[in-house]
């Protein structure tokens, strides 16, 4: 439902940009529309299927537990998602609804206090006016937003170091251990690179310098998982069924995201292209066509033993192409 849901608001923000007019004739719906697609993907879609549904139902099995640890704290946490997706919705329609963007507030704990007193109870963390400081707020809020697109894409790239081994007749994936240490060192890096969202706020150049040098950095073990995976596909007999078609869409379109990336590090170039759909453009092939395309991967691959049953193999196809083509 929410995927469904996050679409249909992706299509009203290309019908509104696809004229020269404007369609909803109203900023601030846009912005709603905008806030609730990016929301209800990220939190909604792509996190609750990749660590709720394959972390649940396959971490036992492929380690042969009968279930998680503390099974029935691990159940709420799927009872408390679809009253939150309702409150997201509800915070859509009520009274002008919410136009922030996705970047409303840093979910760490001393973040949204800090921001919860600050609203209610006259402190000033963030606000100048008492001495705050505004760039805190950005900050706080992508050391978590960097470290969450990484918490997105790694159980993608777990999913097509499965598949891809099995498609190609191999045991494992071409050098397992890099592949290892390459994923470590992305989660690693992930959290000390957060300020190269930042680059346009009047950091000094040492700090530019920093978290440029960082953030390119991270193409490397990238870099290692990527020909890896090819390496594997290269030295077997790929069967070209529809999940390696998804493998290979995946393959295809992260490294263009991964390329793309490479170019955003750079401060002296991002200063010309924050906040234009370079960027947009960019994380959305990293993770529209990332994580949703490992999601489906791994969904035609562990379909028959989900559910005992088999997909029309020429429908499955049909999704992929237009899927492919679409995005």
């Amino acid at each position: 439902f929410a995927a469904f849901a996050g679409t249909s608001l992706s299509t009203l923000i290309r019908l509104e940009l696809s004229q020269t007019g404007s369609l909803l004739e109203n900023d601030h719906l846009y912005n709603v529309v905008v806030t609730a697609h990016a929301l209800i993907m990220i939190f909604f879609f792509v996190m609750p299927l990749l660590i709720g549904s394959f972390g649940n139902w396959f971490l036992p099995l492929c380690i042969g537990a009968p279930d998680m640890a503390f099974p029935r704290l691990n159940n709420i946490i799927f009872w408390l998602l679809p009253p939150s997706l309702l409150l997201l919705l509800c915070s859509s329609i009520i009274e002008d609804g919410v136009g922030t963007g996705w970047t409303l507030y840093p979910p760490l704990a001393g973040g949204i206090t800090m921001l919860l007193t600050d609203r209610n109870f006259n402190t000033s963390f963030f606000d100048p006016a008492g001495g705050g400081d505004p760039i805190l707020f950005q900050h706080l809020f992508w050391f978590f937003g960097h470290p969450e697109v990484y918490i997105l894409v790694i159980p993608a790239f777990g999913i097509i170091s499965h598949v891809i081994p099995y498609l190609a007749g191999k045991n494992q994936v071409f050098g397992y251990i890099g592949m290892v240490y390459a994923m470590a060192s992305i989660g690693f890096l992930g959290f000390i690179v957060w300020a190269h969202h930042m680059f346009t706020i009047g950091m000094d150049v040492d700090t530019r310098a920093y978290f440029s040098a960082a953030t390119m950095i991270i193409a490397i073990p990238t870099g290692i998982k990527i020909f890896s995976w090819i390496t594997t596909l290269a030295g077997g007999i790929p069967r070209l069924d529809s999940p390696s078609l998804w493998v290979i869409g995946f393959l295809f379109l992260f490294t263009v995201g991964g390329l793309t990336g490479i170019i955003c590090a750079r401060a002296s170039i991002d200063l010309i292209i924050h906040d234009t759909y370079y960027i947009v453009a960019h994380f959305h092939y990293v993770l529209s066509m990332g994580a949703v395309f490992g999601v489906f991967a791994g969904f035609y691959f562990w379909y028959g033993k989900i559910t005992g049953l088999a997909l029309n193999e020429l429908h499955s196809k049909i999704h992929f192409w237009s899927t492919f083509i679409g995005v």
